[in-house]
């Protein structure tokens, strides 16, 4: 539990220190302008609050209490599939603590809680979601002065190897969407949309056909009122010419969406669920490795591969972070550019 040594007046007063307990900042003299003792005062401090012996008069909150603030303003405030991840760490969290309130985590605590999480069997990759998930909510909770500090704080995420790249081969991608083809409109669909405009999921189950200028063979790609965006914002994308004849070929319409367009409720959080049509699909080609964002890469890895630049790559593929975008910069290992020396 850390605590903010000060002297006030400053240079020349006693010093004080300033600490949260349940979510209440509490300011003290300590009634000297020594240093060396307010430090040893102030390490003392640190010590009690750690082992709980603060006493405050102020309420402390419970972690029930907790959660019936946050994740209402969670659900006002994050999409839905990021709330659904809050609620999975968090009862992560409080099923393997024996606690009650917020102010008895510690860093201590979290890192007791991984190594529980590890030896249940969880992937490091899945650890690090979870911590950056519950990162989150106690952030939120330090915003409403419900918790002096993060506990997430300093822990140390797992370095993930990166997983090698696959994408399909032009002969793969003829034959994997003529199977797609075969089995119906709506999976080809899918399947073009993300091999030649690398569309997430999301994004091709809320594909609009006001998204599709054919006139100036561009894809803008929009949200509204029930879709957003990963990044939240829009992006344009040119019409592959190849996806433009696959879409002219069923009835293009003014507006709505290109998938079960009178559909405006659904149950789950996506409105078009087409994993049982694509499994499918991938079983009849005899590519079973293949899933969703095999073809974003796809998409991608193609278009490094024919020179095309990392930073209109990124652009197209509407990554936030043009960090994301360099795990395709070894498809471009050949560049005359060097000769320019």
């Amino acid at each position: 539990m850390r605590t903010h040594l000060y002297r006030k007046p400053p240079k020349t007063g006693n010093y004080y220190v300033s600490y949260f307990v349940g979510g209440h900042r509490t300011r003290k003299s300590l009634g000297t302008d020594n240093y060396a003792l307010a430090r040893a005062m102030q390490k003392k401090l640190e010590q009690d609050l750690v082992l709980d012996k603060i006493p405050t008069g102020k309420r402390s909150i419970s972690l029930v209490e907790f959660e019936r603030q946050y994740f209402p303003y969670a659900e006002n405030h994050k999409r839905p599939k990021t709330v659904m991840s809050d609620r999975y760490a968090w009862s992560k969290l409080t099923e393997k603590v024996a606690i009650s309130h917020l102010h008895q985590f510690s860093q201590q605590m979290m890192e007791q809680f991984v190594n529980s999480l590890l030896e249940e069997g969880l992937k490091k990759s899945s650890v690090n979601v979870i911590l950056r998930h519950l990162s989150s909510i106690f952030t939120q909770a330090v915003r409403w002065r419900m918790l002096g500090e993060n506990p997430c704080k300093g822990l140390k995420k797992f370095k993930i190897h990166e997983k090698k790249i696959v994408y399909l081969h032009p002969e793969e991608i003829e034959l994997i969407l003529e199977r797609a083809r075969i089995k119906g409109r709506d999976i080809h669909l899918v399947f073009a949309l993300g091999i030649y405009a690398g569309l997430r999921k999301n994004e091709i189950a809320n594909a609009r056909w006001e998204w599709f200028d054919f006139d100036g063979n561009v894809i803008h790609v929009v949200g509204d009122d029930g879709f957003e965006t990963k990044s939240g914002c829009s992006r344009s994308i040119p019409l592959n010419s190849k996806l433009k004849e696959i879409l002219l070929q069923y009835n293009p319409q003014p507006d709505g969406y290109l998938f079960f367009p009178d559909k405006i409720e659904w149950d789950n959080l996506t409105r078009y669920d087409f994993k049982k049509a694509f499994r499918s699909v991938c079983r009849d080609a005899d590519l079973d490795w293949v899933t969703p964002h095999v073809l974003r890469h796809t998409f991608a890895s193609r278009l490094a591969i024919a020179g095309v630049s990392l930073y209109k790559i990124s652009q197209w593929l509407g990554h936030a972070d043009f960090k994301t975008t360099q795990i395709y910069a070894h498809l471009q290992a050949s560049d005359g550019d060097v000769n320019r020396i």
